[in-house]
């Protein structure tokens, strides 16, 4: 039982550090809204995760090449508009006080076409829950507990502190702000860039 659990957070820890389009909104939206408005983006991947691990465990390994492709094209103008709307929202929030609500929707839409979810799910996540369900049921319910647990207060962690940094200096809030537009634009070019590539 230790064991599955150790792997279990660890993956999920190491699935949280790993850059990605979903950290950064994170980090964008923590530096523009602060902590108290965005720490339950910590847990959008407990949502947008369940229909990807339903999928590719009745599919294993067998997801086409296309889909994956059609999902980076997807991704990837879904996220250079993110991109644009945290710049428009950064130019709004200088001028105002008023601070926008976070939309759940758009962190769960870009958690559910990025890509690499739906690899780690069809190479690793899957076949170690299946694995883990025929020798013990409840083995397998430990990993997906430790699993999501570990990312959540990972992404909890960022959250707390790219805001905290952001309240106590404005200007490494503007520079941080900037610098995590412009790694959502890249991740948004990459995806657009491979996924069109898969087509020619």
């Amino acid at each position: 039982m230790p064991a599955i659990l150790l792997q279990g957070m660890g993956l999920g820890f190491s699935a949280s550090a790993m850059p990605g389009p979903f950290q950064s909104f994170m980090v964008s939206e923590s530096l523009l809204k602060g902590a108290k408005k965005t720490w339950l983006l910590a847990f959008v991947p407990l949502i947008s995760d369940i229909p990807i691990v339903v999928i590719t465990m009745l599919a294993l390994n067998q997801t086409a090449a296309w889909f994956l492709s059609s999902l980076r094209v997807v991704g990837g103008v879904f996220i250079i508009y993110l991109a644009y709307s945290a710049f428009k929202e950064s130019k709004q929030t200088a001028q105002t006080t008023e601070v926008k609500p976070i939309n759940i929707l758009k962190a769960l839409s870009i958690n559910f076409t990025n890509p690499n979810v739906w690899i780690y799910w069809t190479t690793i996540g899957a076949s170690l829950v299946i694995t883990n369900w025929h020798n013990n049921k409840a083995l397998a319910v430990l990993f997906f507990v430790s699993f999501y647990a570990a990312m959540a207060l990972s992404n909890l962690l960022l959250i707390f502190v790219f805001a905290k940094a952001a309240k106590n200096h404005g200007r490494l809030r503007n520079l941080l702000l900037i610098a995590s537009i412009l790694i959502l634009l890249g991740f948004g070019l990459y995806n657009l860039f491979i996924g069109l590539t898969r087509f020619v």
